[in-house]
């Protein structure tokens, strides 16, 4: 099994520079935001994930994302790792079924992912997106791809780690790709994927006073692009729920007790929205 933790070498933090992807998602050593989320659903979900029994779903969005990730932030990888077809292909029609066949072979023989034509060229889409848009490609015109943090929780103990997309001396950043890049809906998609807690998480690791910035970018016509800073109140929210998720962590780590979901019957309540149609009827 991979680990980061002997990297430090007796160390409470430490900054790693070109560690592999598969290195770092291999750990299971130290805390990710990954983990937090997982310990946030319950901590037999942490345990699971923990126990290599509870990998990530495969998503082809997901897939889209790492490429133009890759295409941004370290486009040297893009051959390494990722490969399409030379055209869009109709897998309906015996020629172009029998090509994707053979690249489906190749790839699993390179270790590449296999990207659709039309995929691979939504990834090239938002690269040019974000190059296009003049504070974004200053942004990334200068820093450290994928730098790799590592450090020792001070209050629980525990080593954590993080992955920042972009670093700068002042500021770290995230790059997100999204269906709808406005405002509002990447205001809820901090609450939903919880990127709150990222920010407290990520910070806490680099240095509590550095800037955090969201490149977040549409991965469908017109690739908008929209750039939003965090601010203290956002980081001070994360802050808590990072806090919580890691102490529970500790304490099942040195019980041995990972519970599940409550066993008490729960009241079930829907968010004050989705109450308007019974508000209108009334």
């Amino acid at each position: 099994m991979n680990s980061l933790v002997p990297m430090l070498a007796g160390a409470d933090r430490g900054q790693f520079s070109k560690i592999p992807k598969s290195t770092y998602h291999g750990d299971r050593t130290a805390v990710s935001k990954s983990v937090l989320d997982e310990v946030d659903l319950s901590p037999a979900h942490a345990r699971a994930y923990l126990d290599g029994l509870r990998p990530w779903r495969y998503s082809r969005a997901l897939d889209v994302g790492d490429v133009a990730h890759a295409m941004i932030l370290e486009p040297d990888n893009v051959a390494r790792n990722y490969m399409s077809p030379p055209r869009k292909l109709d897998r309906r029609r015996a020629p172009d079924k029998h090509l994707w066949a053979d690249l489906e072979i190749e790839a699993a023989a390179s270790g590449k992912t296999l990207l659709t034509f039309d995929d691979f060229t939504t990834a090239i889409a938002i690269r040019d997106a974000i190059f296009r848009h003049k504070k974004a490609a200053s942004i990334f015109g200068k820093g450290e791809p994928e730098a790799t943090f590592v450090w020792r929780d001070p209050k629980t103990g525990e080593h954590c780690k993080c992955r920042v997309d972009w670093l700068r001396s002042y500021f770290l950043t995230d790059l997100k790709t999204t269906r709808d890049a406005s405002p509002k809906a990447f205001a809820r998609d901090v609450i939903n994927y919880r990127y709150d807690v990222q920010d407290a998480h990520y910070t806490d690791g680099v240095d509590p006073s550095i800037g955090f910035v969201f490149v977040v970018v549409e991965k469908i016509p017109p690739f908008g692009v929209a750039i939003y800073a965090d601010q203290s109140r956002m980081r001070r929210l994360g802050a808590v729920k990072r806090d919580r998720d890691l102490a529970t962590f500790a304490e099942c780590k040195a019980s041995g007790i990972w519970p599940g979901y409550p066993e008490e019957i729960q009241v079930i309540d829907l968010p004050p929205y989705a109450y308007k149609e019974l508000e209108n009827a009334e």
